[in-house]
């Protein structure tokens, strides 16, 4: 195998997870507390990057596509996302924060109906 790209991202990059649709990625900076969005058509650099929480680490994507949630292992929160304007997130409404107790959460790390896969991540 061969690397046939490098994107330059935030830092720590740590998860990451593609649109159903394919058009689109979204990537976990665990070191700035930031997602990169990246346009897989066209991947030079991210589209834009967003706050969320303390070190996000995990990254999940409805399957409708219309809905990013990542974790936050260091606020203990889930940051969601409109995923409607990737490109444009003054028009998007700002990632929100919902607290989750401490344990371990099952999250969808797929969106093909077919083939579902979850990811299992412990909340402090």
């Amino acid at each position: 195998m061969t690397d046939i790209d490098t994107i330059p991202v935030g830092t720590n990059p740590t998860g990451v997870a593609i649109t159903p649709d394919g058009t689109h990625a979204y990537i976990t900076n665990r070191g700035g507390n930031t997602v990169s969005v990246i346009d897989t058509a066209h991947p030079t650099n991210p589209l834009t990057t967003i706050t969320v929480g303390t070190y996000p680490t995990g990254v999940a994507i409805t399957p409708d596509g219309t809905r990013t949630y990542i974790t936050n292992y260091g606020s203990n929160t889930v940051s969601v996302i409109d995923t409607a304007h990737p490109h444009q997130p003054t028009h998007s409404p700002p990632s929100r924060s919902a607290r989750v107790r401490r344990g371990w959460r099952s999250l969808p790390t797929t969106s093909t109906p077919t083939s579902p896969t979850t990811s299992t991540a412990r909340c402090r």
